[in-house]
């Protein structure tokens, strides 16, 4: 049960503890009205006068900061309710009226309700049993006990409690509103706004249903309806702090949070001690930057309500968005302590050990939460999730699966699902699962940020970037869909695009590591190393665990030829991450490049140990092998990269270099050299210039001069006089090798 759910029924349970439908009106005592028969009403020994029923007034004036009320409840006696704490002389007082008369259904009634607000909730069905036994055809117990059922989130016996009441008393206006509840809960939001308008109908100064219809139309987003309903409730009943409640979280729900926050606290002016106030207000607070007063809020709720479990919930959730796990983990304790079978508590702390890494802890307290409940979705979805992260996928499936089985309109299992589906690039069936979710939860922007997601690794790039709009006009200040939205740009090689999109990001956000590290990869782009390493810089202030940015910085010193900086900042990378293939792979060439031979084939051994299928490193061990001499090391290296991936050109070309220009006359054959090279020119579709001299050196090798020139001729033509390539040396080199073939002689390196 949610905070705000547990709140309501504890301002809402005395309107069943004292109802005698047949003769009732309901007098509201602060925020509570508690209905009672019109012959008992009394103050200061006086009839308070001929009342209509079902019509709402106040019975007494607050004074010193407390409502007090003096009714003779069924010639029971006096109830004295002070700030609705002060039931302990009530319920004695009933008690001693049960001595006289052990079949009293109104005394159980009162009993069953005050059980319900000290939330004994099995004692109160107990008397709410003994009521119907005594009189099965009264409708008040029946209404009680679907109130009750709605207290422990048991729908279908609420509903059932309720249409029997309605059998019995068809016209009662209550019974209306009490299946609207119910309604609204099961997410049937027309049929609810169906029962609120037959209430209405009965009387249209009854200002409870237009307020329960307005939840239905909040729960629709109709905010215009809802807004609508809530005025006319507060135009009826100024002082009906329940709707200044609901309405403070319809405006924040529409983003209008000074319009919220003056109904929560005018609510609070009303009555202090509304702890469901306090909690909808701390969240207000949060959104508008203000989290000092937030806590103050969820203490307040607290304070008000300290046997409340998930008021210690609500700041637990707050703490723990906040990065406070230990003062998280210690109200979800305290929770538990109060309530052990909180599925609310147990969920809050199973999601906390997930954010915390703890996988078994978290698995431990969703699985206990199912326990307690079979069907509980939300539980399911979340332990699903978990066991994906832990790797458990078989596991996790059947998590989602079943979730989605029990309720097909349960948002979180198909975004769980849809992530595990897109961690396993099955980017259909994920895209699917988003879609369903968005189509339950359309303002929800995290299903929408992640469907773009699926659609990006598609490469849908303008289906991404719509969602990441539509994640954007729901939340415009969302940094990681504006950072993914530079990503696209990026990738798209619109540069200009990219770096505003990550500014935005960095200005919502000046921490945001994810949005500083792009911007410098524009910088790279644009060969502006200098200003990309400054942007990496500034990345790892805020996130030095971020392997990322060293590597990218070590990329920018490489190019910068700033060898030994480079290396520095592949070893912090590697430090942070040691199974990092192509930063190993880096380091070496770095390693080579600073004449440390030996260390740069360690780290080509490193790499090829962890991944023996790919051939970079292998092809560049094999290259600092041939340089140093060691050919036959360097033919075995080449050989096995084409054995592993045949396709790979360079493999072929690498191979095909080495047996046309070995210095070593037994490393070098002709044949076999032309036969790799032109598999690598067929590879590259004859558009590779350096491919080409491959295969002009091999057709030297077998004295085929006229085919080497050629074939060097074309080479030299791609070169495109350095426009394409930009390597003035590699020209002249390419035409000194032009020149040995015209005249007849082969290319062997020294």
């Amino acid at each position: 049960m949610s905070t705000q759910t547990a709140c309501r029924n504890l301002f809402t349970a005395l309107s069943i503890a004292f109802m005698v439908v047949s003769s009732a009106v309901a007098q509201k005592v602060g925020d509570v009205y508690v209905v009672v028969e019109e012959s008992a009403l009394r103050r200061d020994g006086g009839t308070v006068g001929v009342l209509q029923p079902y019509e709402f007034v106040r019975l007494v004036e607050q004074k010193e900061g407390q409502w007090t009320v003096l009714s003779d409840v069924y010639g029971h006696g006096v109830v004295d309710l002070s700030t609705l704490a002060d039931l302990t002389t009530a319920q004695r007082r009933i008690e001693q009226a049960l001595q006289k008369n052990p079949r009293d259904y109104d005394a159980y009634c009162c009993l069953a309700g005050i059980c319900k607000v000290q939330r004994n909730y099995e004692l109160a069905r107990r008397w709410y049993n003994q009521a119907v036994d005594i009189s099965p055809q009264r409708a008040d117990a029946f209404l009680g006990r679907s109130e009750l059922a709605l207290c422990t989130d048991e729908l279908e016996l609420a509903l059932t409690d309720c249409n029997r009441a309605m059998e019995l008393l068809p016209s009662s206006s209550a019974g209306y509103v009490q299946r609207s509840v119910i309604l609204l809960r099961q997410r049937e939001y027309d049929s609810a706004i169906e029962e609120c308008s037959r209430a209405i109908a009965q009387n249209e100064r009854a200002f409870v249903p237009y307020n329960h219809r307005a939840n239905a139309y909040r729960a629709k987003r109709d905010f215009v309806a809802a807004m609508s309903d809530y005025g006319r409730a507060l135009e009826i009943e100024p002082l009906f702090a329940n709707c200044l409640v609901d309405r403070g979280i319809a405006y924040d729900a529409q983003g209008s949070y000074v319009p919220a926050l003056t109904d929560f606290s005018r609510a609070l002016e009303l009555n202090p001690t509304y702890a469901l106030a306090y909690v909808q207000r701390a969240g207000c607070w949060e959104k508008v930057g203000q989290p000092e007063r937030a806590a103050k809020d969820y203490q307040s709720a607290i304070s008000a309500d300290p046997r409340n479990a998930e008021l210690y919930c609500a700041r637990a959730g707050f703490y723990r968005r906040h990065g406070q796990f230990e003062l998280a983990l210690n109200d979800f304790v305290q929770a538990l302590q109060m309530n052990p079978l909180s599925r609310e508590a147990l969920n809050g702390r199973g999601m906390l050990y997930r954010q915390m890494g703890a996988y078994d802890r978290a698995v431990d307290d969703f699985s206990r939460c199912i326990e307690i409940d079979s069907s509980d979705t939300s539980a399911l979805a979340s332990r699903g999730h978990v066991r994906q992260l832990q790797g458990d996928l078989d596991a996790a499936a059947r998590d989602f699966d079943k979730s989605i089985e029990i309720d097909p309109d349960g948002e979180m299992s198909y975004l769980y699902r849809g992530l595990m589906r897109l961690d396993q690039q099955r980017l259909e069936e994920a895209i699917a699962d988003f879609d369903q979710a968005v189509k339950l939860a359309p303002d929800w922007e995290e299903v929408s940020f992640h469907r773009a997601r699926a659609f990006a690794a598609r490469g849908d790039h303008q289906s991404a970037i719509q969602d990441y709009e539509r994640v954007l006009q729901i939340s415009p200040n969302h940094g990681p869909s504006l950072n993914n939205l530079g990503v696209i740009r990026l990738e798209r090689g619109e540069l200009g695009e990219a770096e505003k999109f990550f500014q935005n990001a960095i200005a919502v956000d000046g921490g945001d590591t994810l949005a500083l590290t792009n911007l410098g990869r524009v910088h790279m782009r644009r060969g502006q190393y200098s200003q990309a390493i400054n942007q990496f810089t500034a990345s790892l202030l805020w996130a030095p665990q971020r392997s990322e940015a060293y590597d990218l910085r070590g990329e920018c010193w490489e190019a910068l030829a700033q060898f030994s900086r480079a290396v520095e900042d592949y070893g912090r990378s590697l430090e942070i991450d040691a199974k990092q293939y192509s930063v190993l792979i880096h380091r070496a060439l770095c390693w080579h490049r600073l004449s440390e031979v030996e260390k740069a084939l360690q780290d080509l051994d490193q790499a090829i140990d962890l991944e023996p299928g790919q051939t970079t490193a292998m092809l560049n061990r094999g290259y600092i092998l041939e340089r140093i001499g060691r050919f036959a090391d360097a033919r075995t290296d080449y050989d096995r990269a084409v054995k592993v991936a045949p396709k790979d050109a360079s493999a072929h070309k690498h191979l095909g270099w080495l047996l046309a220009t070995c210095p070593v006359a037994d490393m070098r054959d002709g044949t076999l050299a032309v036969e790799h090279s032109l598999l690598a020119c067929e590879l590259t579709q004859w558009g590779d210039a350096n491919v080409l001299e491959t295969l002009a050196a091999g057709y030297a090798e077998q004295g085929q001069f006229e085919k080497a020139v050629e074939t060097q001729d074309r080479a030299v033509a791609l070169y495109g006089a350095v426009a394409l390539y930009g390597d003035q040396q590699q020209v002249e080199e390419a035409n000194t090798r032009l020149g040995l073939y015209r005249s007849k002689r082969a290319y062997h390196t020294e």
